[in-house]
């Protein structure tokens, strides 16, 4: 199994590429999404599942200061969930014999993911 990751500014294309390489794709900010939807849904009127380049922009700053506070509060936050589903995927690919499939994470932005990921 392979553990690919993408790194570089907004909006450069990390997700693309991961997603254009196959595999199975993770993304760190994914749980952090998540935890912010319902607000942007409700509050905004935004889809964020479908947000124009515009929109991003938006709400970019909402999500850069939720993942500041999670990471003040524990570092990993955003990592661990991430590479536990990779440990899990891995185990799975090994179990089934598809040791030559690719995991790529299609944001990683800090050292402490970096660090994750060079790890496994």
């Amino acid at each position: 199994m392979k553990l690919v990751a993408f790194s570089g500014f907004a909006r450069v294309g990390k997700s693309t590429a991961a997603r254009l390489l196959g595999g199975r794709t993770l993304n760190f900010a994914d749980a952090l999404k998540y935890d912010l939807k319902s607000l942007i849904r409700n509050r905004y009127g935004l889809d964020p599942n479908d947000l124009t380049p515009r929109e991003k922009e938006l709400v970019r700053d909402l999500y850069v200061a939720h993942g500041k506070i999670g990471r003040a509060v524990n570092p990993g936050i955003w990592v661990e969930p991430v590479m536990c589903e990779v440990d899990l995927l891995r185990a799975e690919m090994a179990s089934e014999r598809r040791e030559k499939q690719t995991i790529c994470i299609g944001d990683m932005r800090y050292c402490n993911e970096a660090h994750a990921v060079h790890g496994r």
